[in-house]
């Protein structure tokens, strides 16, 4: 086995926090301005897509065509407030993995996708990112495109998590000799054909992480 360190490149939205029951929450403080939840949820990906990435105050902008009477300064700093709470949304098993890597000897690094301040701001947040070597964003969630223009690989010898489909399929697609990890967190989310491993949390990658195949294909 080669002395080369490998490297394992994870994803932050709902592999290393819960984002789903995050934006749950998110939503129900828009019924304080008298906007119903659905009508949140819907303009926020609207939001999302058109500026690939999300900022409240772009929401807020969309929101306004309807509710006029919205308040932007005041109901920005509202919402901006919440996402400094991410730190209660971690996932149990994160902290002990991630320790467990370094301790191990991979180079761990975060590769995200969305609006970079957002990202960051909701990753400083959490205080995560002092257990990555690097902490990467990209507004396009085609990360493989992001991998090669960066040089952060310049083979196929590593390992990536992500929840998405489309990011996985995208990866694996340009790297097919990775080890690419399609984490599900959440019941009937859509399971990726192209993943080599689907697994449910971080405690079953580690497992697989210690096996004599994963240290062959990342050395």
């Amino acid at each position: 086995m080669s002395n080369k360190k490998h490297q394992v490149f994870i994803d932050f939205d709902d592999v290393l926090i819960n984002t789903r029951a995050l934006k749950k929450e998110y939503f129900k403080l828009f019924g304080k301005f008298g906007i119903p939840q659905k009508e949140a949820q819907k303009s926020y990906k609207e939001t999302a897509i058109k500026y690939k990435g999300y900022r409240a105050n772009r929401h807020l902008r969309l929101l306004r065509k309807s509710y006029p009477k919205l308040t932007l300064p005041k109901t920005k700093q509202l919402l901006n407030s919440f996402f400094r709470k991410t730190k209660k949304y971690i996932f149990k098993d994160v902290v002990g993995f991630l320790v467990w890597l370094r301790k191990a000897g991979w180079k761990v690094i975060m590769v995200s996708s969305g609006d970079p301040k957002f990202q960051r701001n909701k990753i400083t947040a959490s205080g995560l990112s002092k257990y990555f070597q690097r902490v990467y964003i990209t507004k396009d969630y085609r990360k493989s495109a992001y991998l090669k223009k960066t040089g952060l690989v310049s083979e196929d010898s590593f390992v990536f998590l992500d929840d998405r489909i489309e990011v996985i399929e995208d990866v694996k697609k340009h790297f097919p000799g990775a080890v690419v990890i399609q984490i599900i967190r959440h019941p009937n989310h859509p399971k990726a054909k192209t993943a080599d491993f689907v697994k449910k949390d971080l405690s079953q990658v580690k497992a697989l992480c210690q096996t004599r195949m994963i240290h062959e294909k990342t050395t």
